[in-house]
């Protein structure tokens, strides 16, 4: 924004990313950010904006709309609004916004941050890892006694899961919180992550899974009540030193098909702040504990009204989903996940 704040994250831009709509809603995460490292975002915006790969609206949309057009849409905006609840107002006064704004920079953390953005001319080029994975393994590779991670989409290959069972090895505790069967949204990114799962907790992995009706919730979406939660969330802390925030999910498309960024801030203070957050992501009544039981089987634990509850297949799944779970795992399309 005027090249004097940027915000950098895994969130898009709809209703369901910012925990206002009724029926479903993201556990997501962003970073503000102002000095120097705004410049290097503004530059990563301008290098997709005059890419090739950027195309003008008007060359794909021939009708152009009237001022009278724009009226006529934002009352029907106002009049749904107004209709559905929506908690946030849509004219806010420039003047209250700006006071909210100086309000936020005069709490700002200052610390030191590196952008990490994949360069658009990467749709055009096979690679097996991009600068943002080249970056995360090399920091990942100093970590000393925690590695946190928050991924929607978790699909780990081979290599990397090595690299974690030697983590592992060298006495660090390695934390997944990803989404469960009943919180992806993606049968394939979770078909992937689910011939992964054994694996995982074999290298050492302490693996939970978002429960659709988190405790979480409170925190995020204003209609915690109502609505199926889901993460988005793309987030490392390490050693909780320094994290990670931005789109980047750790499959294989973000490794090597998609233009992902994100940014690497060095603050013990920033750090602690996203490692407490991701730990109350993992408390009984947020997550699915995922773990083996004696039989080598998998086995979800949860609380439920302070309950203890365990499953032997995914929790608040149908058999049907878990089948169409299972043949879509078959398919030959790991490095499309």
């Amino acid at each position: 924004m005027d090249n004097a704040v940027g915000i950098v994250g895994g969130r898009n831009i709809a209703d369901i990313y910012f925990g206002v709509r009724a029926d479903h809603n993201y556990r997501d995460l962003d970073v503000m950010t102002a000095g120097p490292i705004v410049g290097e975002l503004s530059a990563s915006f301008d290098l997709f904006w005059n890419s090739e790969w950027a195309i003008p609206v008007a060359a794909v949309v021939k009708e152009r709309a009237t001022e009278q057009d724009l009226q006529t849409l934002r009352k029907r905006l106002e009049e749904k609004l107004a209709a559905t609840g929506y908690p946030y107002p849509i004219d806010e006064r420039f003047v209250d916004l700006r006071a909210r704004l100086v309000e936020i920079r005069d709490n700002f953390t200052w610390a030191p941050g590196r952008v990490f953005v994949e360069h658009p001319s990467r749709v055009t080029t096979a690679a097996e890892s991009g600068v943002i994975a080249a970056a995360l393994r090399q920091r990942a590779s100093e970590v000393e006694r925690e590695l946190l991670i928050e991924s929607p989409y978790f699909v780990l290959g081979d290599p990397t899961i090595e690299g974690v069972r030697r983590l592992k090895e060298r006495g660090v505790k390695v934390r997944v919180l990803t989404n469960s069967a009943a919180s992806n949204d993606v049968i394939a990114a979770h078909a992937g992550y689910v011939n992964t799962r054994k694996k995982l907790l074999n290298a050492g992995i302490e693996l939970y899974e978002l429960r659709p009706d988190t405790d979480m919730k409170r925190i995020w979406s204003v209609l915690a009540g109502k609505s199926r939660a889901a993460l988005h969330a793309k987030s490392l802390v390490f050693d909780r030193k320094s994290v990670f925030i931005g789109s980047f999910n750790l499959d294989p498309r973000s490794t090597a098909l998609n233009t992902e960024i994100g940014v690497m801030i060095d603050s013990p203070e920033i750090a602690g702040q996203v490692g407490e957050l991701m730990d109350e992501g993992v408390s009984p009544g947020s997550a699915f504990h995922v773990t083996l039981d004696e039989n080598d089987d998998l086995a979800w634990t949860a609380d439920n009204n302070e309950a203890k509850v365990q499953y032997d297949t995914d929790p608040e799944t149908s058999l049907w989903y878990r089948f169409l779970v299972g043949v879509v795992g078959m398919l030959p399309i790991e490095d499309q996940l």
